[in-house]
């Protein structure tokens, strides 16, 4: 049982190794590292390295486009350099509202169940679009009679301003085509 376990590893393993020099030619598989270029074992596909540094380039010009990305100065050495470098930049940049109401519910002092309700609190949200419909499709149906019924009555009165007018603005469009008495 165990020679077969090594076995099966050892295929596994030179699977692997197929696998990673396919994937990553340049980069040593015990290290993750890229071979240096005096290496005996650098794989040379200088060619195609041409052809990925100019599409690279391409890919991050047409990226600062859209959102211009701010890449650490040469001086940052270190992983750990480069991640104070961003952390300070980051420092200087003004915090949303409701970052800084997320941090103020991950406090030690708050409960679960009182940051639940401050998050889905039912006047901070808009209405759904889909309680309107809901609304609009049973007087579309039935005439403004519909919003006597006990259901739309809690759906409206669960609405807030911006919903209430639109539901107006709805039925009164409907009352001047002359569709709902």
């Amino acid at each position: 049982m165990r020679r077969q376990s090594r076995r099966r590893m050892l295929v596994l393993r030179n699977r692997f190794l197929e696998l990673w020099d396919r994937a990553f030619p340049k980069h040593d598989p015990v290290t993750g590292r890229r071979y240096q270029q005096e290496d005996p074992l650098y794989p040379h596909w200088e060619p195609l390295d041409e052809h990925w540094k100019r599409a690279a380039r391409a890919y991050g010009e047409e990226r600062n486009k859209i959102s211009p990305l701010k890449l650490p100065p040469s001086g940052c050495k270190t992983f750990e350099q480069m991640c104070d470098w961003y952390e300070a930049k980051n420092a200087k940049k003004p915090v949303s509202a409701k970052l800084q109401q997320l941090r103020r519910l991950m406090g030690d002092e708050v409960s679960l169940d009182r940051a639940w309700h401050e998050l889905n609190n039912p006047q901070i949200h808009p209405t759904p679009n889909s309680v309107v419909e809901a609304i609009w499709w049973c007087v579309r149906e039935r005439g403004t009679s519909a919003l006597e019924e006990p259901v739309n009555k809690k759906r409206y009165q669960r609405c807030d301003k911006a919903a209430r007018a639109e539901i107006a603005r709805r039925i009164a469009k409907l009352q001047n085509k002359g569709i709902v008495p």
